[in-house]
């Protein structure tokens, strides 16, 4: 568990699953060589049932922003490498 429901463990919050997914395959199918492969947009929304106040969810979305493994990673990527062996 990470982000905001990680954050949320002191709010009052009842999550609501939502679950939007927008993905151009053709790139990664190798259909289109002018279409990407991967995402080129992200975007997450919660749907919250809380009566917590605007400063509160404010809070909290801070803190999933800080603390959330996934949304840090892809804001400053990591050094990536590929390599090659073959079994011994």
């Amino acid at each position: 568990m990470g982000g905001l429901p990680r954050a949320a463990v002191h709010f009052p919050i009842q999550f609501c699953p939502l679950k939007v997914f927008k993905h151009d395959f053709r790139g990664t199918l190798g259909v289109s060589k002018k279409a990407p492969v991967g995402f080129t947009d992200i975007r997450l929304k919660f749907v919250l049932d809380t009566e917590a106040s605007d400063e509160q969810l404010n809070n909290l979305l801070r803190l999933s922003e800080r603390y959330c493994v996934i949304y840090q990673t892809l804001k400053r990527p990591p050094q990536l490498h590929l390599e090659r062996q073959r079994l011994a």
